[in-house]
């Protein structure tokens, strides 16, 4: 399974415009999300049933949010996460 890490994240200010780190999953896996951002801490105001996962031997947090194409560029499938949390 191929992860892309994100060292800086800037949440917006719904999210108290702190900064995380951030892992962008692009491509499917065992949970049956197409795509997936995982979020070194959550966002309690924004996303819908966040949930937490340990992967790489960290605790990541990430929220129910599917059917962001694998096929779209990095950028866009981030995009696409991120703006929930707007």
């Amino acid at each position: 399974m191929t992860y892309v890490y994100l060292p800086k994240v800037r949440l917006p200010a719904s999210c108290g415009s702190k900064e995380v780190e951030g892992l962008l999953r692009p491509g499917p896996g065992p949970d049956g999300y197409t795509t997936r951002l995982y979020l070194s801490q959550p966002c309690a105001n924004r996303g819908a049933n966040w949930t937490v996962h340990q992967i790489l031997a960290k605790t990541w947090h990430t929220y129910s949010y599917n059917n962001v194409p694998a096929d779209l560029p990095l950028i866009e499938i981030f995009s696409n996460h991120f703006k929930v949390l707007r």
